[in-house]
């Protein structure tokens, strides 16, 4: 990468660079093998960060707080680019494909991180069959945004009776990559007891600490 890296230091330079890089990677996503896991992030990190952007430069709307989102959100655009750009095989990178997204001639890896906190978890609704669950990153309680280079993964447990073990069935553990999860049960689950608990897991598969559990009776 170019000396400082291939992010603009100022922020409307940077919000132009993520406009074009976001746009390019889509469309050069299948020669990239960009997995689908960090093209969603991306996605949805855009579609938070125009919102965002589009009150950092409103006068009347900008606040401290405001502010904060963006230097933090710009923090984890870095993480999040920086470990596509690592994923990129060389050989698929031409000279256009440097020059746009200013990686130079190689990239610098970062090292994907192990969580050092477990997702926050909520019910938000219960229906016949369906639990709709909330995720969040209690280090970051303003945003809906997944933590960059990490996903969740949501165990579901299920007990039979009130003095019966929860069991942990692998066959309902969940990948989650967006902040709400809709959990499907059958018929059979009705009047049981369910209990969740997630963990944030990076892109190398390595798991943060368990959340504590919270529990419903299936309708």
């Amino acid at each position: 990468m170019p000396s400082g890296g291939p992010f603009p230091s100022t922020h409307h330079a940077f919000n132009t660079y993520i406009l074009n890089a976001v746009s390019y990677l889509n469309t050069n996503a299948v020669r990239f093998v960009i997995s689908t896991a960090n093209l969603q992030a991306m996605n949805d990190k855009k579609t938070a960060w125009d919102t965002l952007w589009a009150k950092y430069i409103d006068p009347a709307l900008v606040t401290s707080q405001i502010r904060e989102q963006v230097n933090s959100m710009i923090a984890d655009w870095k993480l999040l680019l920086s470990s596509i750009y690592n994923d990129i095989p060389t050989s698929a990178l031409t000279n256009t494909d440097r020059s746009t997204l200013n990686i130079g001639q190689s990239t610098t890896h970062i090292a994907a991180t192990v969580a050092d906190h477990s997702p926050s978890l909520h019910i938000d609704e219960i229906s016949h069959l369906q639990a709709k669950l909330r995720i969040t990153d209690p280090a970051f309680p303003n945003t809906n945004s997944m933590p960059s280079g990490q996903h969740v993964h949501l165990h579901v447990g299920i007990q039979d009776t009130p003095t019966s073990p929860i069991v942990w069935d692998i066959l309902r553990l969940m990948e989650i990559h967006k902040f709400l999860a809709n959990v499907i049960f059958t018929d059979a689950d009705v009047s049981k007891k369910a209990h969740f608990r997630t963990c944030y897991v990076n892109t190398h598969g390595e798991k943060g600490p368990l959340s504590d559990i919270i529990s419903t009776t299936i309708a």
